[in-house]
């Protein structure tokens, strides 16, 4: 018999409590190398209610293609978040975001998850991608350039990403089938590594996911913990 105990609640008003947004949040846009994104620092007005309400979130378990479990989200969830970056979008575009539009989830990683060889290879996401960092860790999300290229639409030949879960001949120059600990990758003959957004402590940066990235630390003991965040628009650049 299923019984209403056995299920774990929790209120609208608890949620708005928790991950209520700090109304003098300090923001700035910072340019790079021909890119750009917004900078928002003290996101939450109450960072460690905002993470023991996260934290009751299960995750899922033994992601191999970036490094660290996964907490999915709807927008009711977080949704004092996704209005939010609905709210930065729209002035930032000029444009209308629907909130109910973004889909988060977290990246909960140690030095103990292991992933597919290659896999720090920089790579693309949806439009509009917000990165909310939890804690301080080294590193954050470092951005690329390929052959000089910020974007694949930009570049003159085309990146094909391998499908790391399968044995394939798609991007095949980057699969090996092979699991192996996370590297921090500073690039090589064809990656030019040119920005970090760091990973600080409750701040955000929101960018083109269309551009170059990719996850960048030294994963240690304790654990990176990440609000990832992607809204389609339908431009790349």
């Amino acid at each position: 018999m299923i019984q209403k105990e056995d299920f774990k609640f929790y209120t609208d008003h608890e949620r708005d409590i928790a991950l209520e947004i700090n109304p003098n949040m300090k923001t700035q846009i910072i340019e790079s190398s021909g890119m750009w994104y917004f900078w928002g620092e003290n996101v939450f007005k109450n960072l460690e209610k905002a993470i023991e309400f996260l934290k009751q979130f299960p995750a899922l378990d033994k992601r191999v293609t970036t490094p660290g479990s996964r907490q999915y989200f709807t927008p009711v969830d977080v949704q004092p978040l996704v209005y939010l970056y609905a709210d930065i979008c729209s002035k930032l575009y000029k444009d209308k975001f629907d909130a109910r539009r973004f889909l988060t989830s977290s990246i909960i990683a140690n030095k103990y998850d292991q992933v597919y060889e290659n896999t720090w290879i920089p790579h693309t996401d949806e439009d509009i991608t917000g990165q909310l960092y939890l804690n301080d860790y080294n590193g954050g999300t470092a951005l690329y350039k390929y052959k000089g290229y910020l974007s694949p639409q930009l570049a003159p030949d085309v990146v094909t990403m391998p499908d790391y879960s399968t044995d394939t001949d798609i991007g095949g120059r980057y699969y090996t089938g092979n699991i192996v600990d996370w590297k921090k990758f500073d690039g090589d003959n064809d990656w030019e590594l040119y920005h970090v957004i760091p990973s600080k402590e409750n701040c955000i940066g929101i960018f083109h996911g269309a551009y170059f990235h990719s996850t960048y630390t030294e994963l240690q003991e304790d654990c990176r913990y990440v609000l990832s965040s992607f809204y389609h628009r339908g431009f790349v650049h």
